[in-house]
């Protein structure tokens, strides 16, 4: 509103302005935050996370879910002690043993054919192997190795344990053996093959087995008497001219039967 004053020369003009009071926002109590946080579940699902978190920090170090039962079957070469101790899972966390990974170190050792790992709670680990089995003794350069039916070099055998159901053969070549390494299969197969034919169908008691690069297999008799088999050729026909002359009660001191006339000697010392 404009209003002009008496007496003045100039017109002056006031305006009155009306300030409205500044309104401060209302802050929530105490108990309408809490209502309002129970009414939306927050603090349900904050104590549920809670709960979760202690809960899971007590199952992955609580001292029970140590692995401390491990059981191990279908060992006879390998000793348990020794599996355990490839696993390294002993006194581990249950949560942070890798079966995976245990199964594959254990399988790359040569007296293992197959192996199955489980966990299971609270600390308990089942392993469970297959063996390769020794089939023959290889001695070689004066040590013995345990040879499986494959031709694979095992190891050497536990001390004190001379397999006497296990046939020995005697390596005369000089090369180096070692686990890992392989024996020609054919030449296993004509020894076992040899072993049980000669004493079953001729009666013919053997001292020893040898192996040797040129000769091939050779058998000692405990008469002393030694016979030249060579390779698996023509196998019939050699064991066919050992049961002539054993039938035939011919002496003799030496035998070759590699080439298709095989000869004897009856004279001589044998050569082992």
């Amino acid at each position: 509103m404009q209003r002009r004053e008496p007496g003045s020369s100039h017109s002056r003009i006031r305006t009155t302005t009306r300030r409205r009071p500044r309104r401060t926002a209302a802050r929530p109590g105490a108990w309408r935050v809490f209502s309002e946080a129970l009414a939306t579940g927050r603090i349900v699902s904050g104590l549920v996370l809670v709960a979760a978190l202690a809960a899971a920090t007590y199952v992955a170090t609580a001292p029970q879910f140590r692995v401390r039962d491990i059981r191990v079957t279908g060992v006879q070469m390998l000793k348990p002690a020794e599996v355990i101790a490839l696993s390294g899972a002993a006194e581990r966390m249950i949560w942070a043993v890798d079966t995976v990974r245990i199964a594959a170190v254990l399988a790359a050792n040569h007296y293992v054919e197959g192996v199955s790992v489980h966990a299971y709670l609270p600390d308990r680990l089942d392993i469970v192997i297959t063996e390769r089995r020794p089939d023959i003794r290889w001695v070689a350069g004066g040590q013995a190795f345990l040879v499986d039916a494959t031709g694979l070099v095992l190891g050497r055998p536990a001390a004190g344990d001379d397999a006497a159901d296990v046939l020995a053969v005697q390596d005369l070549s000089g090369q180096p053996i070692e686990p890992g390494t392989r024996i020609d299969v054919s030449v296993l197969n004509l020894c076992r093959e040899l072993a049980l034919r000669l004493s079953d169908e001729r009666g013919v008691s053997i001292a020893t087995i040898t192996w040797h690069p040129i000769d091939g297999v050779v058998v000692t008799t405990l008469a002393q008497q030694r016979i030249v088999i060579g390779d698996d050729s023509r196998l019939d026909e050699k064991i066919a001219v050992i049961r002539w002359l054993h039938d035939e009660q011919i002496a003799y001191t030496s035998l070759d039967v590699r080439p298709e006339a095989p000869y004897y000697r009856t004279d001589g010392p044998t050569r082992p």
